[in-house]
Parts: structure tokens; C-alpha cells; sequence
């Protein structure tokens, strides 16, 4: 698999979470063997071959009740029939290269805030899953799953990624394969990442930063900017106007772009068909406060909706991470 992300889908970074409970737990031992496996594949590579950064995980794979009387401890949530209308509130883990402990929700009595204690110490992050979750708030938690082999969660449930930014959270996109099949980095999902090298510390320190964008899978090129600042970040804007602008270079035609405010659309900028796409956008008379805003770029030729995991590996759409425009 490393191999495959390496020289097939042709990635830069690769981190393979197995979950630490699917039926039964995983181990210590096979955990400890994907890291080395990770540790094995990073670093300078032979001559020939391409360089690629493989970081240590896994998936948190808890469920939370949708029944307000249900103790979140009850096992009986965990698992299939999956009582009390249970619903995921999945992670993926990702450690720097010295690697994390294997928190297992089912021994630490489902409580996430455990995870998050663990993952601090480890230097580690986390990133929500699926088109259901609860957030808790904390540090590490530092983006939200878009999109996946699964599906596209944010057209199907846009208020369920819009409603934490509207209260305040400031969190990156993101999108991960999750494919239970052998096609790393052709699955239908992508993260794209600044980063000035590659290596854990600034992969790790870019996505803490949110300059990250998500796709369906395409290695589209995304550039966007509130002012000066990029993707990720927050500007004040004094006087309640912001310019927002976007450069974006498709694997294929660019159809169009549409610019989101607070979670609505306020701006759509259609293409001529080619590959290159760049606008710029002034939103003035902004009232006092914090506004979010985000770009969501479509190419050609969209993919067909396939059955289970099996998204098609190059999809259409992109989503920028948010920027944050402070107005006073």
C-alpha cells in the first residue's frame, strides 16, 4: 500500500489509520507494526524513487447515543444493532513520526476528552470523519471531513460542516480516503497542503494552520486569500470591506466557482473552460464581528454516484479551508 501511494496515486504524505476497534480491537502489535511500516517508507529515498512522508495513526471509531437518556459508556452503543440510535463520532488519529499511544475508545469508557489528553502529549492531531459527529472543542481537533470514499458529506449535509464554524470553531477542510480497500490516494478523496518542506513539522504545522483545501479525489491546485492573508488565517478589516480572491489550475476544465460567506453563497464566477481559473471578489459593508468565508471550485465532466466506498478516484470538486475576516 505504501507503494501504491508512493508510486501510483503518487503522493507526498500518507498516513494509514486502522481502527482501533471494528468488530474486534486492534492490537498492539499490528499497530506498532503500521508505524514502522510508516517510519520504514519516510525519509530520503533511493535513488530513483520518489520521496514520500508516511505518519503514524489511527482511527478513533466511538459512537455517540442519540438518545439524551443513554449513558455514553454503554457498551451496547458500540456495536451492531447499535442501540440508543448511536451515531459515529469517528477521528482520524495522526502522530508525528515518534508516534502516539493506540487509544482504544472501548477501554477509556468512550470518552473522547481521554483521546484528546493522549493525542496532546503526542504532539498529534485530529480530524472529524463522516456526515455524523459531536466536536469537542478541543486543540487537537483541528479539521472537518468533507469528503471521503464514502460520499460527499458537505452537499449532502452543508449545515452539519457550516453550523460549528457560524459558533465560532475555526477549523480547516479536509479529505481522507477511508477506502477498506488497497487504493491509497485514488479513492475518491484528497487533502491538498501547504507546506514549505516536506517533512512531519511542517506538514503538522500547516494543517494546525489550516492551510489545507479538500477534493474529490483531483490534485487541483487551490491559492485563495482574504487580503494578504491566506487560506486558514484570520485579517481584520476596519473598515468592513475584504477582498477575496482565488487562483485555481484544474486536472481538467473548470466549470465554475462559487465564494460562500457565513455559510451562504454570495458570489459565483463561471469559467471559459480552461484548465486556469482566477477571480477576485470585494465584500463590503460588512457589519461588525467575525465572517468566514470559503471558495468551492467545480470542474468537468462530475463523477457518477457509485454504491458503499466506492467513489470514482478523480472527482470534480474542491473546497477551499475557510478564512476568518474580522471586522471592528
Amino acid at each position: 500500500m505504501h507503494f501504491y501511494a508512493r508510486d501510483r496515486a503518487r503522493l507526498d504524505v500518507v498516513v494509514f489509520t486502522n481502527n482501533d476497534f471494528y468488530n474486534v480491537p486492534l492490537t498492539q502489535y499490528d499497530f506498532e507494526l503500521g508505524n514502522l511500516f510508516a517510519s520504514t517508507f519516510s525519509g530520503k529515498p533511493e535513488s530513483g524513487e520518489r520521496e514520500i512522508l508516511s505518519l503514524p495513526g489511527f482511527e478513533w471509531t466511538s459512537r455517540i447515543p442519540g438518545v439524551a437518556t443513554a449513558t455514553l459508556s454503554d457498551p451496547g452503543n458500540w456495536l451492531p444493532p447499535y442501540r440508543n440510535r448511536s451515531y459515529p463520532n469517528h477521528r482520524s488519529v495522526i502522530y508525528p513520526p515518534g508516534g502516539g499511544p493506540l487509544v482504544h475508545f472501548t477501554e477509556v469508557g468512550n470518552d473522547i476528552a481521554r483521546l484528546n489528553e493522549a493525542v496532546e502529549r503526542a504532539g498529534g492531531i485530529t480530524l472529524s470523519q463522516h456526515n455524523a459527529f459531536k466536536l469537542s472543542g478541543h486543540p487537537v481537533e483541528i479539521g472537518l471531513e468533507l469528503t471521503s470514499g464514502w460520499s460527499n458529506y458537505i452537499a449532502a449535509r452543508p449545515q452539519l460542516f457550516h453550523a460549528p464554524l457560524n459558533n465560532g470553531a475555526r477549523l480547516g477542510f479536509t479529505a481522507n480516503g477511508d477506502t477498506h480497500r488497497r487504493a491509497p490516494g485514488l479513492s475518491g478523496a484528497l487533502t491538498g497542503i501547504y507546506a514549505e518542506e516536506l517533512t512531519a513539522e511542517s506538514i503538522l504545522d500547516a494543517l494546525r494552520s489550516r492551510r489545507c483545501f479538500a477534493t474529490m479525489g483531483s490534485q487541483i491546485f487551490l491559492d485563495t486569500r482574504a487580503g494578504d492573508a491566506m487560506m486558514g488565517a484570520a485579517t481584520k478589516a476596519t473598515d468592513g470591506s475584504i477582498t477575496l480572491t482565488l487562483h485555481a489550475i484544474g486536472t481538467r476544465p473548470i466549470t465554475h466557482a462559487r465564494l460562500v460567506r457565513n455559510g451562504e453563497v454570495i458570489h459565483e464566477v463561471k469559467s471559459d473552460g480552461r484548465h486556469e481559473l482566477k477571480a477576485t471578489y470585494t465584500d463590503d459593508g460588512l457589519s461588525r464581528g467575525t465572517h468566514w468565508y470559503y471558495w468551492r471550485v467545480a470542474q468537468s465532466r462530475p463523477g457518477p454516484v457509485l454504491p458503499g466506498n466506492l467513489m470514482p478516484a478523480h472527482g470534480h470538486l474542491a473546497w477551499s479551508s475557510p478564512s476568518w475576516v474580522v471586522v471592528e
